[in-house]
């Protein structure tokens, strides 16, 4: 029998979890169709709400890890483990968005794998069925998954480690892995520091004796991997201190403070984002208050691996909502939940607990399908994020079948034609002189960027509205010169709206809006 702590006093293994908290005499048939059907969920919510390219962060991890012909220039390429692995899977697949984001995709089915071990070692095999589901439909996931992202393979680094650290306390070979994993998904993602230090903090607080060798061989590990980073930059660009200087290139002015952190000062919706994002958000649904509010309703009544989870995941909630970013000045965190993308293996068990625990077993499976649900909404009500990529690839295939034109748009739509078309800018395809023209990520398409006194009336312009907020200054030119619409495709709808026709009546059904094709006029004269 197992005593308070988790510890088998006549097994071999030392944190075999109570039988009365899980569910014994599972049947190895019934684990593998639990296994199975995660699995099945899993790919069918990622093949469905497959992200792609979404013009943002992806387009630098892109662009560097197919061409790695200089020094890293910003944060983003900086992170030479993913934008390696994106290089690696980019040689064996080609320049192509599924190859691209490959690395993302086995680092969510990593972490699927650690949450159905971490319940088939802690729990029963109805807590890997609702832990597993969670992980396969949570919007967070399912976005991080089918797009290029560093934070994806933090993730599932911090995940795996997490996993070991908690499992094995007193197994050397675990201790090692578990370190080496927490490290490596630091020295992937810096951000992966804050969460590494609340795991090691709540391991101390749970458990000093059993949990300070891990926790010192993970400081230890930590340090050397950041050397062995430090080195890396060193001998390759002659700058041990390079990642740093990108880092702090990166400005938290410009940022993190802006718009609820303003002149240095606190304003409410600073506090109320990160408050409402706990009651519901995209990223999370309502799985994340389900998954707190069970750490302090049941943590007594936990094992102490699941204490070390549920005060990590509270403490880091915390952290990452209201603390800071540097110890010798308050600059908090963006406002931003993908921050808290670590904590989806403590979630996931969490919400798991929560929907097992009920005496009534209908009451915990109808929660349980609610939070699910929920989740499954969030995907099918999903906005514009990404579909700007989405018209660009509109625009392209029609400048490609108009070759003799020459198109002029946006830096941005200039840009995700050049990723989405393997890395080549169509020769037809130019931009507008640009006031910041490090924007601008294909060298060719720099040289050829023309002013509006070089436009001809031959010219068109390409029209992509989702990109004219971050380029207004395009589009004050095309309200200005756009004349007579040549090409326009059909807005989509979202996927809820598409399934309930009523819903298209609401001016927020429009996911996609049409991609437009215009003459370019002559200038206004006074």
């Amino acid at each position: 029998m197992p005593d308070e702590s988790g510890r088998s006093r006549g097994g071999s293994f030392p944190w075999t979890i109570p039988e009365t908290f899980g569910v014994p005499g599972a049947s190895r048939a019934r684990w593998l169709a639990v296994v199975g059907l995660c699995a099945l969920v899993w790919a069918l919510m990622r093949a469905t709400f497959f992200l792609g390219v979404a013009g943002s962060d992806d387009i630098r991890y892109m662009r560097f890890a197919a061409c790695w012909d200089r020094p890293p220039a910003n944060h983003l390429e900086a992170r030479l483990i993913a934008n390696g692995l994106v290089a690696g899977a980019m040689k064996l697949g080609g320049r192509t968005e599924l190859a691209a984001v490959t690395p993302a995709l086995l680092s969510s089915a990593l972490m699927l794998g650690c949450v159905l071990y971490g319940c088939y070692r802690f729990a029963g095999v109805w807590h890997a069925l609702w832990a597993g589901l969670l992980v396969a439909v949570l919007p967070m996931n399912v976005d991080e998954a089918t797009t290029v992202s560093a934070h994806a393979v933090m993730t599932a680094l911090l995940t795996l480690g997490t996993l070991l650290f908690v499992l094995g306390p007193e197994s050397s070979a675990l201790r090692l892995v578990a370190a080496g994993s927490l490290a490596l998904g630091v020295v992937t993602h810096y951000t992966g520091a804050y969460y590494v230090a609340w795991l090691a903090a709540a391991a101390l607080v749970v458990d000093r004796r059993r949990f300070l060798k891990p926790v010192a061989l993970t400081a230890a590990a930590g340090v050397l991997f950041v050397l062995a980073d430090m080195a890396v930059f060193h001998f390759a660009y002659g700058d041990a201190l390079g990642r740093f200087r990108a880092c702090v290139a990166q400005s938290p002015d410009k940022v993190q403070r802006v718009p609820l952190f303003v002149d240095g000062g606190l304003t409410p919706e600073f506090f109320a984002f990160p408050i409402l994002g706990l009651l519901f958000s995209k990223a999370f649904g309502v799985a994340l208050v389900v998954a707190l509010g069970t750490a302090v309703w049941r943590y007594r009544r936990f094992p102490r691996p699941l204490r070390v989870l549920a005060l990590t995941a509270l403490a880091c909630w915390l952290w990452m909502s209201f603390g800071t970013q540097v110890p010798w000045d308050y600059r908090p965190f963006a406002r931003n939940t993908r921050y808290l993308h670590p904590l989806l293996f403590s979630v996931a068990i969490l919400f798991a607990c929560a929907v097992v625990a009920p005496r009534r077993r209908l009451v915990g499976v109808g929660a349980g399908l609610a939070v699910l649900g929920v989740c499954v909404l969030n995907l099918m009500g999903s906005g514009s994020w990404g579909q700007n990529v989405e018209i660009s690839r509109e625009l392209l295939a029609y400048a490609k079948v108009h070759p003799q034109t020459r198109f002029v748009t946006d830096v941005n739509t200039l840009n995700e034609m050049y990723i989405i078309n393997r890395l080549r800018t169509p020769a037809n395809v130019v931009t507008l002189d640009d006031r910041e023209p490090g924007r601008i990520i294909d060298p060719a398409a720099f040289a050829a960027r023309v002013t509006q006194a070089d436009l001809k009336p031959s010219d068109e312009i390409l029209v992509n509205v989702l990109n004219h907020r971050r380029n207004p200054d395009f589009g004050v030119f095309v309200a200005a010169r756009a004349g007579r619409t040549r090409y326009k495709t059909q807005p989509v709808y979202r996927t809820i709206c598409r399934l309930v026709p009523p819903l298209r009546a609401y001016s927020w059904a429009i996911r996609r809006p049409a991609a437009r094709v215009c003459e370019c006029t002559a200038p206004a004269t006074r």
